[in-house]
């Protein structure tokens, strides 16, 4: 009769080896998805404030730390950045971003939540920013009572110290 339960045994043992396994494999697997700050150059340079006096326009970026905040509008959190008029409160924040050497993609949303769109950003060796919208919602801005449209590619520069 006691023959007859060692191989359940041996099945017991079994099931609890390969649900540990699976357990310690699932571990290794989380603890390798956790978020790597980069060190390149490039992407440290994802830092800061650029500007388009032209458009009346900027862009704030942290792409790094992603823990920008917009002045007055604490409720959207920390953020990747957002784009901004000089003459309006009106807001577009960045809600994710891919940075790839020299270039960044990103996702933004008006401050509203209805409507968005993708664009990348490429860091230019005299320091400027190349703006270009790729698909998506119209990025457009209410610059005092009219909403004026911002072209497909903008090229920003970087804001001087205050």
């Amino acid at each position: 009769m006691l023959s007859n339960f060692a191989p359940a045994n041996k099945l017991r043992k079994m099931k609890k080896t390969l649900v540990t396994l699976f357990s310690l494999f699932v571990a290794m697997v989380v603890m390798a998805q956790t978020d790597v700050i980069p060190s390149s150059a490039a992407d440290s340079s994802f830092i800061g404030r650029f500007v388009n006096d032209e458009l009346n326009i900027f862009v704030e970026l942290n792409l790094r730390d992603k823990n920008v905040t917009v002045e007055g509008q604490d409720i959207l959190g920390e953020l990747d950045g957002y784009f901004g008029c000089t003459k309006c409160q009106h807001v577009w924040p960045i809600v994710a971003a891919e940075v790839s050497g020299n270039s960044a993609s990103i996702d933004v949303v008006n401050n509203h939540g209805s409507e968005d769109f993708t664009a990348r950003l490429t860091l230019n060796a005299d320091g400027t920013l190349t703006f270009r919208h790729l698909e998506g919602s119209t990025f457009k801005l209410p610059i005092p009572g009219k909403w004026h449209k911002i072209p497909t590619k903008v090229v920003f520069t970087p804001a001087r110290a205050q």
